[in-house]
């Protein structure tokens, strides 16, 4: 071998060997350099976020306290809101006023002697008032043991006084003898406590409690 020929092959040998010593670093799949560089805290992460709308909520099985609607009544109203209760999607009972008051009327007495009146000067009533659309095939009653709407009202946490409901007649002129309202029709209807005027007078707390077949809603009115 000549000198010429043992220079080349010298010079080839030395380049194969800076080729051997270079770098050799391989690339990271894609999740290994995710989680390399979440390590790090240099990762952003992505999130499913999920966002509830509180007038959507329901509870119950039986009825559902579903709506609440502003108050516009006057300020003797201890309703914040109009509740809506519904059965079945069949029955819808909503509450409009809860007052104290000495007499019970209806939207349009025909005379003085309509309507329920407090003899005791030294008890109030307590008067809820709404409608009711049944549309089921059979008359909604309400205000009574055997009622499908039933109404109690719980002072100081300790007393409680049953209610009493009461329909209007049609044209308002005056009350039903029953407390029902008849298949495929809306009526006025109202709930009455006669309770000792302390529980008016008084800032002690008072629960309404509605009884919509066999759910009970609370509803606070002080």
């Amino acid at each position: 071998m000549n000198k010429r020929n043992a220079w080349l092959l010298t010079a080839a040998f030395a380049a194969l060997s800076l080729t051997a010593c270079g770098t050799t670093e391989k690339s990271l799949p894609s999740n290994q350099a995710y989680a390399s560089s979440t390590e790090n805290g240099s990762a952003s992460t992505n999130a499913e976020v999920f966002e509830v709308n509180s007038g959507e909520t329901k509870g119950g099985n039986e009825g559902t306290l579903e709506d609440q609607v502003p108050n516009e009544s006057a300020a003797t109203n201890l309703l914040k809101e109009s509740k809506v209760f519904k059965y079945d999607d069949s029955v819808v009972f909503t509450l409009e006023t809860a007052e104290f008051s000495s007499i019970i009327e209806p939207s349009n007495p025909k005379d003085d002697s309509v309507g329920r009146k407090i003899l005791s000067d030294s008890e109030i009533f307590l008067h809820i008032e709404g409608t009711l659309n049944n549309d089921t095939i059979d008359s909604v009653s309400l205000g009574h043991q055997l009622g499908l709407i039933q109404f109690f009202a719980l002072y100081d946490g300790k007393h409680e006084f049953e209610g009493i409901g009461a329909v209007e007649e049609k044209d308002g002129s005056d009350f039903k003898t029953g407390s029902s309202v008849d298949s495929l029709t809306e009526g006025r209807v109202h709930g009455y406590f006669q309770v000792p005027k302390p529980v008016a007078e008084s800032d002690k707390s008072l629960m309404l409690k509605v009884l919509v077949g066999e759910e009970t809603f609370d509803i606070p009115l002080r």
